[in-house]
């Protein structure tokens, strides 16, 4: 997903037609902007809204089921190559991010199973942290 200076954003087609994009929503605060913002603009009109979870929406984004959408960093530099990234646009915080925890039922030292998310976004970081700073290696 590489922004190209100059060229206008380029999709893959709908089968619905040219006027029509499948979207994503994600019942996340940080998309809230977004929520609040394309029912206001008349945009919904021309779109066809998937509800499902960041990961699941990556994931149709990368296999051509939805259109456009917003995915993690993760995911954006996993998939370079494949949509174009919109220029100027993003979710993103100045200032450090203060919206994750880890959380364990059980002491660090017994941790040895997967990470729960329904995003991607967490569970990277959360693997680093894991891994470096209590040797702890999630699947």
């Amino acid at each position: 997903m590489r922004s190209v200076p100059g060229h206008p954003p380029v999709f893959r087609p709908s089968p619905h037609g040219p006027s029509r994009q499948r979207r994503p929503r994600i019942e996340f605060l940080t998309y809230l902007p977004i929520l609040w913002g394309l029912p206001r603009t008349g945009s919904l009109i021309d779109l066809d809204v998937v509800r499902d979870s960041p990961e699941n929406l990556s994931d149709a984004l990368n296999s051509g089921h939805i259109d456009i959408g917003p995915i993690s960093r993760m995911e954006f530099l996993g998939h370079a190559d494949e949509p174009v990234m919109l220029p100027d646009i993003a979710i993103g915080c100045d200032g450090p991010v203060m919206s994750r925890l880890l959380v364990s039922p059980v002491p660090s030292v017994e941790l040895d199973g997967a990470p729960s998310s329904t995003g991607r976004t967490a569970v990277y970081p959360a693997r680093l942290l894991l891994s470096d700073f209590l040797g702890v290696d999630p699947r």
